[in-house]
C-alpha cells in the first residue's frame, strides 16, 4: 500500500511540474522561406510587419517602437500551405510591383533569404492588380 502511495504521488507531482518555455524560430537569423507583409511610411518611416515563416510561426515587428519581434500563433499545415501558394502564385513582371505612397502596404516573399517577389503598393490613383489584392486578403483571412 505505501508504495502505491508513492507511486501516485510521484505522478501527481510530475503532472504539476512547469512546462518547458517554449522556443520560437529567431526571426533574425532565420534562412528559410517567409512571407511578410504589412504596412510602412509616414513622417516617422514607420514598418508594421507581420512575418510568416515556412515552420509556421507568425510574427509581429514594429521598427519604431524598437519592440522585439512577437510571437503570434502557428499555423496548421494546410493553412500554411495556402499562405505559400498565395504568395508564391503572384506572378507580375519583374517580380513585383512598385508604387509606394506616403502610406503603403507591402507584401514580400523570401526563398532562403532572397527576395524573389516585391510588391508595394499606396500611391494615389494606382490600380492595384486583382490578383495581387486578392493574394493580399487571402493571406490577411488565413492567418487572423
Amino acid at each position: 500500500m505505501r508504495h502505491v502511495f508513492i507511486v501516485i504521488l510521484a505522478a501527481f507531482s510530475l503532472a504539476l511540474k512547469p512546462d518547458k518555455p517554449v522556443q520560437h524560430t529567431d526571426v533574425e537569423s532565420y534562412t528559410g522561406h517567409k512571407i511578410i507583409i504589412g504596412t510602412e511610411g509616414g513622417i516617422v518611416a514607420m514598418r508594421n510587419e507581420t512575418i510568416i515563416l515556412h515552420t509556421g510561426e507568425i510574427f509581429y515587428h514594429n521598427n519604431v517602437a524598437k519592440e522585439e519581434y512577437r510571437y503570434l500563433k502557428t499555423l496548421n499545415k494546410k493553412d500554411l500551405r495556402q499562405v505559400f501558394c498565395l504568395g508564391e502564385s503572384l506572378s507580375l513582371p519583374w517580380g513585383g510591383f512598385s508604387h509606394p505612397g506616403n502610406m503603403s502596404t507591402f507584401l514580400q516573399v523570401y526563398h532562403n533569404k532572397k527576395l524573389i517577389r516585391n510588391f508595394v503598393w499606396g500611391e494615389p490613383g494606382t490600380d492595384v492588380p486583382a490578383s495581387l489584392d486578392k493574394a493580399y486578403s487571402g493571406i490577411i483571412n488565413i492567418i487572423k
